[in-house]
Order: structure tokens, then sequence, then C-alpha cells
């Protein structure tokens, strides 16, 4: 590839006529891309960003014969979260037994402004600090600065395992404590 930035479209065409240096750059460039599209619609935050950007990811692989390089790879790609962000909130509805939804009603409500009363709430911080210093350096790490879970393992000198578990309990206390809203 040299010195010379290749377009998402390049690298991906590349990566279709089997560059596996080429296909690695793409799914680490897009990962974050993708994780920020998923916050952005954690409708009620009702999912598990991480899970569902590898979900995503996967799709991406399995359908990556299907990408068609003169069109523009991030619409694909966006496509393909879009499918896999509402299939997710599906069937998160009918497990919770909800009648049936109208996504565009959701994706409005999803772009409203949220005027918060902040006397009523709790800061970040304060609610952070119910957790203990490890904790809270691993849910900032992931949450607020929106590092990997392989970014936080090594800035952490832990196994990813072992932030899973960290950050799972940490979001375990956070809704216990505070509740899921």
């Amino acid at each position: 590839m040299g010195d010379e930035i290749l377009t998402f479209e390049e690298r991906m065409r590349l990566a279709q006529a089997g560059d596996k240096i080429a296909y690695e750059s793409v799914l680490k460039e897009i990962a974050p891309l993708i994780a920020a599209f998923v916050r952005k619609f954690n409708y009620r935050n009702l999912l598990d960003v991480d899970d569902l950007v590898q979900e995503v990811l996967l799709a991406i692989h399995q359908a990556s014969h299907t990408y068609q390089s003169d069109r523009p790879f991030k619409s694909w790609v966006f496509a393909i979260a879009n499918y896999k962000l509402k299939d997710r909130l599906r069937t998160i509805y009918r497990r919770k037994k909800l009648s049936e939804i109208d996504f565009a009603d959701v994706e409005n409500e999803l772009c409203e402004e949220v005027d918060f009363d902040k006397e009523n709430e709790p800061s970040l911080e304060s609610m952070l600090h119910v957790l203990r210093p490890n904790q809270r350096q691993i849910v900032k790490f992931l949450k607020i600065d929106g590092n990997s879970l392989e970014e936080v393992a090594n800035k952490m000198g832990m196994s990813v395992a072992a932030v899973k578990v960290a950050a799972h309990r940490s979001y375990a206390i956070l809704i216990e404590k505070f509740g899921q809203k």
C-alpha cells in the first residue's frame, strides 16, 4: 500500500482481492465509527454497544463479497449497522413483550433534544464515585473515551476477559444504584 492514504473504497477493493492488511485496516478504522453510530442511537441505553459493534463487524465480514467498490463504503457499512441496530431493538422489544413499534417514531425520539433537569440528576462524576477506582477507570475508558476492550486491556495491564468482567460488574452496580434510563 505504500505511504499514500487509500480510501475505504480502494482498501475494500484490495481486501476483496485478498489483501488481508487492507481488510484489517478497514475494519480497525470503521469500528470506532460504528461504535459512535450505535452510541448515538442507543435508545434508552438498551444496547451493549461493544457487542453490537462486533455483530456489525461480523455482518460486514459475511457480506464483504456483496460490496460494490464503485459505491460509497460508509453508506454500505451504515446500512448494515442500521439494520443490525433495528434488529437488536426488535429483539429487545419482543422480549419485553411490548407492542409493535414504529421505528420512524423511535428515530424521531432518538433525534429529539433531551432536556434534563440538572438539579435532580446526579452528575456523571458523582455516579462513577460509587465504583472502585479501577472500575471507574475502566468505565471512563470504555464509555466516555470510546476505547475498545483491547485498548483498555492494554492501558490497564489486564486481559480483555478481565476488562469485560470488570465492566459488566461496574454497569450492574451503576444500574442497581441509579437505575437504567
